[in-house]
C-alpha cells in the first residue's frame, strides 16, 4: 500500500491487519484517529519506516494524526491531536519507533498552530 492513500480501494486504515492494531491499540480513540485521517497523506516509506499523516477537513491545528509503522520491528507509533490535546500510542510498549522527519515537522507544525 506504499504510495496509496487509504480510500483508494483498499482502505487499510479501516480494514485488515492495521486497522485491526489500530483498533487494539487505541480502543475507544480508534474513531477519533479515523476522522482526523479524512485529509491524508498516502502511505509514505522513509529510513525503513512506513507512514501517514492527516488532519480533519478544515480543523488542522485542533484534529489531526499520524500513524508511523516499524515493519523490521513489527511496531506501530500514533500520535493523535484531539481537541488540541496530543497523545501518542505505542505498540508494543516498549518499542522505540522514531518519528520519520515529515512527521516531525507536522508535529511541529500542529504544535506551533495551537499556541
Amino acid at each position: 500500500s506504499v504510495g496509496k492513500y487509504p480510500y483508494d480501494g483498499d482502505n487499510y486504515l479501516e480494514q485488515g491487519v492495521l486497522a485491526a492494531r489500530l483498533r487494539a491499540l487505541l480502543g475507544e480513540r480508534y474513531p477519533v484517529l479515523l476522522a482526523n485521517m479524512r485529509t491524508v497523506s498516502p502511505l509514505t516509506s522513509a529510513g525503513g519506516l512506513w507512514f501517514i499523516t492527516g488532519n480533519r477537513p478544515h480543523e488542522g491545528g485542533v484534529e489531526a494524526g499520524a500513524v508511523v509503522i516499524d515493519p523490521r520491528a513489527n511496531a506501530l507509533r500514533v500520535w493523535l491531536l484531539n481537541a488540541g490535546q496530543a497523545e501518542e500510542f505505542i505498540d508494543p510498549p516498549a518499542a522505540v519507533v522514531p518519528w520519520p522527519k515529515d512527521v516531525q515537522t507536522m508535529i511541529g507544525n500542529q504544535r506551533r498552530s495551537g499556541q
